[in-house]
C-alpha cells in the first residue's frame, strides 16, 4: 500500500459519487443545452475534470467509454448499478458505529433505498442471466413453463423474462410491500409441485436458507429447475481483483446482518441433483440445479 495507490482509490471515490448523482438525477441527459443552475454546471465541470465528459465542438458529451459502462444497461461493460449501489447504501453507514460497539444491524426492511439500490446492482445480472441460460432451460422456456421468482423485488427480471419467452407463465413475490409484488416469503410461498422453474436472484443469503430450499423442492414438479444466482464468497479470504470487493461489501451485509454464501454453503435437500455453477463475472454466478423425478 502506498500514497499513489490510495490516491488514486480517493479520486475513485469522488467518481463514484459523481456517477451516482448524474444517474440518479438525469444529469448525463441534454448536454447541449446551458446548465439549469449553478449545481448542475458544478457537476459538470466536476464529470469532465474525472475524464466522463468531454467538449466536442463546443458542447460537452459522454467520454468515449462512458455509453457502454455507465448508461447503457444492455451492455456486457455496464458497471453503473455496482456503483450506485455502493453510493446509495453508502448513506447508511452512520449505523456502522452501533454494529461495530453492540453487533446491532438494521433489518433489512427497515433500510432506506433497499429497493432502488438492489434495482441498480441487478440490472446487469439481468442481462447476463439472459446470455449465459443454459441451452435446455432456455428450450424450456420457449416451449412455454410455470415460472416463480421467490424475492422478486419490483420485478425487473420478470419484466425481460415475459418479453423473452412470451409462452411461459411467470410469477414472483416478495415480502418488501414498497415493492408493490404479490406479497409472499421465500420460506413459504407457492403452491405444491406448482412450478417448473424457481429462481432466486440474490435473495437465499437474506432468507433461511433451509426453510427457502426445502419450499424449493416442495413447489417444484420433479424435473423442475432451480436457479440461484449470488455473488459468491471465496472459501478463503484473498486479494483477487474481484473478490476484494466482495470482502468490502461484506461489510454492508454484516449491517443488514447477513452474509455473501460460499459456494461449499449451498446445501440442497436431497430431492435435487448436484449443482453446477454457471460463472457470469468475478465471483457471480448462476447455481443450477434439477429436482429428481418422483420414484412413485
Amino acid at each position: 500500500m502506498n500514497f499513489e495507490t490510495l490516491w488514486r482509490d480517493g479520486v475513485g471515490f469522488w467518481r463514484t459519487w459523481v456517477v451516482a448523482l448524474g444517474k440518479r438525477h438525469g444529469l448525463f441527459e441534454g448536454l447541449g443545452r446551458p446548465a439549469a443552475n449553478r449545481a448542475v454546471g458544478v457537476w459538470r465541470d466536476a464529470a469532465q475534470s474525472l475524464g466522463l465528459l468531454v467538449r466536442r465542438g463546443g458542447r460537452l458529451a459522454p467520454a468515449p467509454g462512458v455509453r457502454e459502462t455507465l448508461l447503457d444497461p444492455g451492455s456486457p461493460d455496464y458497471v453503473a448499478g455496482h456503483l450506485l449501489f455502493g453510493a446509495l447504501r453508502s448513506l447508511d453507514y452512520d449505523r456502522m458505529g452501533e454494529l461495530f460497539r453492540s453487533g446491532r444491524s438494521i433489518p433489512l426492511l427497515e433500510r432506506p433505498r433497499r429497493n432502488e439500490a438492489i434495482e441498480e446492482a441487478t440490472e446487469w445480472d439481468h442481462g447476463v442471466f439472459l446470455r449465459k441460460l443454459p441451452a435446455a432451460v432456455r428450450r424450456r422456456l420457449e416451449r412455454g413453463i410455470d415460472v416463480l421468482e421467490l424475492g422478486c423485488g419490483t420485478g425487473r427480471w420478470l419484466k425481460r423474462m415475459r418479453k423473452a419467452f412470451p409462452r411461459s407463465r411467470f410469477r414472483g413475490v416478495d415480502p418488501d410491500p414498497d415493492t408493490g409484488a404479490e406479497p409472499g416469503f421465500a420460506e413459504s410461498a407457492g403452491e405444491t409441485a406448482g412450478a417448473d422453474l424457481v429462481y432466486l436472484g440474490e435473495v437465499l443469503m437474506v432468507t433461511d436458507r433451509a426453510k427457502t430450499l426445502a419450499n424449493c423442492a416442495r413447489v417444484l414438479r420433479p424435473g423442475g429447475t432451480l436457479m440461484v444466482l449470488e455473488a459468491w464468497l471465496p472459501e478463503r479470504v484473498t486479494a483477487g481483483k474481484w473478490e476484494s470487493v466482495l470482502f468490502a461489501m461484506q461489510l454492508d451485509e454484516a449491517l443488514q446482518g447477513v452474509r455473501f454464501l460460499k459456494r461449499s454453503e449451498l446445501r440442497l435437500p436431497r430431492a435435487f441433483g448436484r449443482p453446477r455453477f454457471v460463472p457470469f463475472a468475478g465471483c457471480v454466478a448462476l447455481a443450477v440445479a434439477t429436482k429428481k423425478p418422483s420414484r412413485n
